[in-house]
């Protein structure tokens, strides 16, 4: 199987025996694919590095052999995007071995390619003509390809990554390829530049992908590849209109510019043409379109399109840059998380019993800051309600980081609405920011409500549902808010507020807090009734 894929891949010579061999190849693939996807793809995996062994004097042989493997491939290639997506986007445990199948690719494929990029200025001669353009920009596509995916999984990009993007780019460059249009992947996907696709990476990360969800990020990913032509890499520095730089000889990612940094590897991008089309995207979601007719896929919500544009839009500018607010303290402590309402009310209903003894134990932990030793109160054991066990790293006057600490049935996701007690008391959160390191999870949690206890909200027509009344907290101002579930839908009548005995006319604010597991209801009360 592997011998004969390799020997159609290598097939060629005279135009319509390569034809026939990139068919014969994409049929054999088709068929392996049809019997087992996984094996197909490590199949050619295998095939790339044997044909990379054995064609090392011929890079011209190798070249036509990588494009067709890469062409043959591509089908399957998106296929499998598509749907690691869904599985990480859905927390399936698949994900992990497709992940994995994902990235053995993409690496083998630019290992190849990087192979025949040699440091000279002769490669038209060696690879033939017009074909060092396009292995340059499928080059950079698979790397930008690369860094998507594990943002997907919120996994730092290494240092190597970055040295190996900018010194890609700088060759290409040095080379005048950098702004050549070419159409590595033939008519169906257009025209692009190794410029372009240079440029998706270094944009993918200013998002702070570590705050969007799988979905967000590779949906940013596809609609940058569609407009990043309003968008180039500048030589000159321009310091009223450029927001970040980057070094070429570097091994770091771009950063914001601060002062004047000059320097013959200095590269600068203005990013104001691209932020103006995102919030076209912001005022066209605000104005009622749908995902559909603004090219986005139908899975995604428009309040989360609108949320991601939004939030990228402030990420690519030097002025409104999101930054934490205040300084978080090392607090180390092991504390209890609770996801969704019906858990956090569960809590509520049956905390745990204060031990009687005020007996605790000591157990040391692993931080970003090193082992730590804490103390843990017995108590923490005995409560009911489904929780998992996190260590809280940090914490500051509006959130709190929090490290992994046990074995989670559900992993917290982007925008979860949940519960954490620490320093014994209840307060109410949602999950801004995720990142994996060593397949440990850590999360950062915005504050949002404290002091949660259990109502009951009964409508006109006689209804009653359990509900969680919280004091909410936004930017120092704080507010009465209900916690209800996702389902929940607001009657625009009054409701009955039922609190230790006493009833209260309310009504629900529109400004509601849309999060995953439940949402917050801003209300008033228009009156107490007569007990």
């Amino acid at each position: 199987m592997l011998d004969l894929l390799v020997s159609r891949l290598l097939g060629g010579g005279k135009s319509r025996k390569e034809l026939e061999a990139l068919e014969g190849a994409t049929t054999m693939l088709a068929g392996y694919a049809a019997k087992d996807f996984n094996a197909a793809f490590a199949t050619m995996v295998q095939a790339l590095r044997q044909i990379d062994n054995q064609e090392r004097s011929n890079p011209k042989k190798r070249a036509k052999a990588f494009l067709y493997a890469e062409d043959t491939s591509r089908r399957y290639y998106h296929q499998l995007l598509a749907q690691l997506v869904r599985l990480l986007e859905r927390q399936e445990l698949s994900a992990h071995n497709l992940y994995h199948m994902v990235l053995g690719y993409q690496d083998a494929l630019i290992t190849c390619y990087q192979s025949l990029l040699s440091a000279d200025s002769a490669l038209e001669r060696s690879l033939g003509k017009g074909v060092a353009p396009q292995i340059f920009c499928r080059t950079l596509a698979l790397i930008a390809d690369s860094a998507m995916v594990r943002m997907l999984r919120y996994e730092a990009l290494e240092t190597a990554q970055w040295g190996q993007v900018n010194r890609l780019y700088a060759q290409a460059e040095q080379l005048g390829l950098q702004r050549v249009a070419v159409a590595p992947y033939g008519g169906k996907e257009g025209e692009r530049s190794i410029e372009q696709e240079f440029l998706r990476m270094q944009l993918l990360y200013l998002s702070q992908p570590e705050c969007l969800t799988p979905l967000q990020i590779a949906t940013l990913n596809d609609w940058l590849q569609r407009n990043l032509t309003v968008m180039q890499v500048d030589m000159e520095l321009a310091p009223e209109a450029q927001s970040f730089v980057l070094g070429l000889e570097g091994f770091r990612p771009p950063t914001q510019l601060k002062k004047r940094e000059e320097g013959a590897d200095k590269r600068y991008l203005n990013t104001r043409p691209l932020i103006a089309r995102a919030q076209n995207m912001v005022k066209q979601l605000q104005q009622g379109q749908d995902c559909k007719a603004l090219s986005l896929p139908t899975a995604m919500t428009p309040r989360d399109a609108l949320a991601m544009f939004d939030r990228v839009s402030r990420c690519w500018s030097r002025s409104h840059y999101p930054k934490r607010r205040d300084e978080r303290q090392a607090t180390p402590e092991l504390v209890l998380l609770y996801q969704g309402v019906p858990t956090i009310l569960e809590t509520i209903k049956s905390p745990p019993e204060p031990s009687q003894s005020q007996a605790s134990f000591s157990t040391r932990v692993h931080s970003r800051a090193g082992v730590s030793t804490v103390m843990v109160d017995e108590s923490m054991l005995s409560d009911t309600a489904s929780s998992s066990m996190w260590l809280l790293e940090d914490i500051s006057s509006q959130g709190i980081g929090l490290r992994q600490h046990n074995t989670v049935a559900k992993r917290p996701v982007i925008n979860d609405l949940l519960a954490v007690r620490y320093q014994q008391k209840l307060r109410i959160g949602v999950v801004r920011r995720i990142a994996m390191e060593d397949g440990r999870q850590y999360i950062g949690v915005e504050i949002v409500a404290e002091e949660p206890q259990m109502v009951q909200l009964r409508s006109v027509s006689g209804v009653t549902l359990e509900a969680i009344f919280a004091v909410g907290q936004d930017e120092g101002q704080r507010f009465r808010t209900l916690l209800l579930p996702s389902q929940f839908e607001p009657r625009p009548d009054p409701y009955t507020l039922l609190y230790k005995g006493r009833e209260y006319q309310v009504t629900l604010s529109a400004d509601v807090r849309f999060y995953s597991g439940g949402n917050l209801f801003p209300f008033s009360v228009v009156e107490q009734k007569a007990a």
